[in-house]
């Protein structure tokens, strides 16, 4: 993800998550400074040695900032590597926000912060990303009362929000930018990826646009290349 081009700049991100302590802004408590939340990163194949080479990489800013190591770039963030190091932040009574990514939450670390904290209507869930059909994300998002995890029914009582402009994917104008980029005889095209309705749209753009006329092929077709 560039976050450059999402967040406004990766020294926002590192301003807020820098934070040692949180001002009240508004009411009677206003001004009043108290000790920031705890912030996590569970996510363990994201905290490997090679993890920065996929993050702004290729930003010589953003290499001087970290050369140092992601400890000593944002030393407020705790990583969670290990599985008994993830299963902390579930403990904390006082607050703490957890970063944790998975697969629209269909595995992985996510899945067990969801299990002990959706019952919780002090809890708040923000889903990152497009969440596709089919997945316990776009269930969340699309406001689903109860989820089924590990055997168990569990009540959805936090709030769920959405941000959906942080996802990594390449938006319909972006692939269009890119299929422009091929030369003739043109490759067959094939579009596979995405709700059914979305593809019908992309392909129509394709032939209005560029005369490319994709195909969409069902569910289980076998293709040969």
């Amino acid at each position: 993800m560039e976050m450059k081009t999402q967040l406004g700049s990766d020294v926002a991100v590192r301003k807020l998550l820098l934070r040692e302590y949180d001002v009240e802004p508004y009411g009677p408590s206003a001004g009043v400074v108290r000790p920031s939340v705890r912030r996590f990163h569970d996510s363990g194949s994201a905290t490997g040695s090679d993890y920065k080479i996929l993050f702004n990489d290729d930003d010589p800013e953003f290499r001087a900032a970290t050369s140092q190591g992601w400890d000593a770039w944002l030393p407020i963030l705790q990583y969670t590597r290990s599985t008994d190091e993830s299963m902390r932040p579930n403990r904390i009574k006082g607050g703490a926000i957890i970063i944790a990514g998975s697969g629209m939450c269909t595995g992985g670390r996510i899945r067990h912060h969801l299990k002990h904290n959706l019952w919780n209507r002090r809890n708040h869930v923000v889903m990152v990303g497009f969440q596709a059909r089919g997945t316990l994300g776009r269930a969340l998002v699309d406001g689903t009362q109860r989820v089924r995890m590990f055997g168990e029914e569990i009540a959805v009582r936090a709030p769920v929000h959405t941000l959906g402009g942080l996802s990594a994917h390449a938006g319909q104008s972006q692939l269009l930018e890119w299929a422009r980029s091929f030369e003739q005889p043109r490759p067959r095209l094939c579009l596979i990826h995405g709700e059914l309705e979305k593809m019908w749209a992309m392909q129509q753009r394709l032939v209005t646009e560029l005369g490319w006329d994709a195909y969409i092929p069902a569910h289980g077709e076998v293709l040969h290349v």
